[in-house]
């Protein structure tokens, strides 16, 4: 939402020109131990929508949003469409239903997240035993593996999911030993800072 997170600007992402972002340093504020930047000194642009699905033909992408208004959302499907990659996008707000309905309704091929409420929803269902008895009107279940120290992924999530035709994707996965831990429980996606 800012360019203070990442780079070495600052101010709202959507209060600036494209031309202004990119003589931005994407890498700017990255650091591995809080005391050095390997980046800094590189040219790292911030790249568009387009750039990144052009250079990554084979990856899927979650595009989680931060700007939640309408216009967003229809620029992206504009992009998405425009690039035809709307079999390998989702959209995600975790915390805006009302936006992730417009995105349904402009583009119902592109799959959406479930909201937190909605994954509380779920997870209150599964514990009454009714969760089958609702239609969920979402594609995956974008989640931590604990939520305020309390476990969220599991082996009955991950069923509970399955069953109803939902994916599970987990964030922020850094460890190695964790992202085996979740793949051997099923998982069908893993988030992380480190791609490689």
């Amino acid at each position: 939402e800012t360019l203070d997170r990442t780079t070495n600007g600052s101010g709202f992402v959507r209060e600036h020109t494209l031309s202004e972002r990119k003589g931005l340093n994407a890498g700017w504020r990255f650091s591995l131990d809080n005391r050095t930047y390997p980046f800094r000194d590189q040219s790292l642009q911030i790249p568009t929508l387009a750039e990144v699905l052009c250079t990554f033909p084979d990856l899927f992408f979650t595009l989680e949003m931060k700007d939640t208004s309408p216009t967003a959302a229809d620029f992206v499907i504009a992009v998405c469409t425009q690039y035809d990659v709307l079999n390998r996008v989702s959209i995600a707000s975790h915390e805006d239903w009302k936006f992730l309905l417009h995105v349904r309704s402009a583009c119902p091929e592109i799959p959406i997240n479930a909201p937190r409420t909605l994954v509380i929803c779920f997870l209150i269902g599964m514990k009454l035993g009714i969760y089958q008895l609702h239609k969920w009107p979402f594609e995956a279940f974008q989640v931590p593996i604990r939520y305020q120290g309390i476990p969220v992924v599991n082996s009955t999530l991950i069923d509970a999911a399955h069953a109803l035709g939902k994916v599970v994707h987990c964030w922020t996965i850094n460890h190695r030993n964790e992202m085996l831990d979740l793949w051997g429980l099923g998982v069908d996606g893993i988030m992380s800072d480190y791609p490689d």
